[in-house]
């Protein structure tokens, strides 16, 4: 994030530079907690539809699966929402990746190369 921030600071007079990277790095923070947040909900929503009960699945998404039979169940459940967390994940990155490389792709005109 280094060189992104440098160029973004840079883009900006001396003397706002330092109100730059604040904002830089407000926005940087509250993405992240609006991403976690999201991914969290995802998570409680998809063991919630299996258990069918939003306060077990708080429990569990949080680790406090207590020693008990269904204690492997339950874990199992956990397994399979974060599989199908991350295949989303996986498969909105590679819609942006190519969504981005379609807008960022060059074009020629007749008659010129690369």
């Amino acid at each position: 994030m280094g060189v992104t921030d440098a160029q973004a600071v840079n883009q900006v007079n001396t003397e706002r530079a330092g109100m730059a990277a604040g904002m830089l790095n407000t926005v940087r923070g509250a993405a992240n907690a609006a991403i976690l947040a999201l991914f969290g909900g995802v998570l409680i929503t998809l063991v919630a539809g299996r258990l069918e009960s939003a306060d077990l699945a708080g429990r569990v998404v949080a680790g406090n699966i207590d020693a008990t039979p269904d204690a492997g169940r339950l874990a199992a459940h956990l397994t399979d929402a974060w599989r199908i967390a991350l295949l989303g994940v996986a498969v909105l990155g590679a819609a942006l990746a190519l969504i981005t490389g379609l807008l960022v792709r060059s074009t020629t005109t007749p008659g010129t190369e690369r």
